[in-house]
């Protein structure tokens, strides 16, 4: 497949080669995870076939590529909402006065008191309906008078979950103010029941921490020192094609996916 031919093929040889000339025992002389990962199953044939080694860098490479993908879409939307953008920009300003640091940077500290950018995150998994892992029930069943046999495989509509107006005001527009709810003066993250990108229960993302801290930590400090915009009315018009719901997280990744204009921020 792609991933053992393209991205792990080359890199097992050379990791061959450099522990034949070492010493199987040599020290360890990895350069990144992948290296990690090859080195271990060279060095434990019988503890790590490759075919699990081979499932491990699958899940690796599919996580940063839904990573990637995800704060593409996210940066678009912001683009193309100023006034979500603007909130944004002041809601990072306020977390850095109100917990600074010596970096003037926002991490994963500043996360509590910013849910607002918490819920874009949340919005544009929404908008994205991105399929989730299937679940397979494992005795017969009853729902809503359907017998489900054993061994049935269980799939979740999540573009009707996410985008039908039976649950949602306005859900072709990108308010991520739909997940913030506000007990007197303090704002905190509210999610409906029928919205679970991740899946849930033991099926569910492993990845999605990964997923919500980079995410987070990148659009905040995007948003706090960079006015973000389209290039031009026909990138504008390009961003809103490719970031209509089309239940699919992956982006064009030629020339033709959308580009976007940094402008540095005067100040904080």
């Amino acid at each position: 497949n792609y991933v053992e031919k393209e991205l792990v093929g080359q890199r097992l040889e050379a990791t061959v080669d450099r522990l034949e000339n070492e010493g199987i025992d040599a020290k360890e002389g990895r350069d990144d995870f992948l290296e990690l990962m090859l080195e271990h199953y060279v060095r434990n044939p019988s503890s790590m076939s490759w075919s699990v080694c081979m499932y491990e860098i699958g899940d690796l490479v599919g996580g940063h590529s839904a990573v990637g993908n995800l704060l593409m879409r996210l940066i678009g939307f912001v683009a193309l909402n100023p006034n979500v953008q603007n909130q944004l920009y002041i809601e990072a300003k306020n977390a850095l006065k109100r917990r600074p640091n010596d970096e003037g940077i926002i991490n994963l500290e500043h996360r509590p008191v910013m849910p607002l950018t918490e819920a874009s995150i949340l919005e544009t998994l929404r908008l994205t309906s991105s399929p989730i892992v299937p679940h397979v029930n494992k005795v017969d069943a009853t729902l809503q008078d359907y017998d489900i046999e054993k061994g049935t495989m269980i799939l979740f509509n999540t573009y009707y979950l996410n985008m039908s107006a039976e649950y949602w005001s306005d859900p072709q527009q990108f308010k991520p103010s739909r997940f913030v709810s506000s007990s007197g003066s303090v704002s905190h993250i509210s999610k409906p029941d029928h919205f679970f990108p991740f899946s849930s229960g033991r099926r569910a993302c492993l990845g999605y921490k990964m997923v919500q801290t980079i995410t987070f930590t990148a659009i905040a400090n995007l948003v706090l020192n960079f006015e973000i915009s389209a290039l031009n009315d026909e990138q504008r018009s390009e961003m809103s094609r490719q970031l209509a719901p089309k239940g699919c997280l992956a982006l064009d990744l030629s020339d033709k996916c959308f580009k976007v204009s940094l402008s540095p921020r005067p100040e904080k």
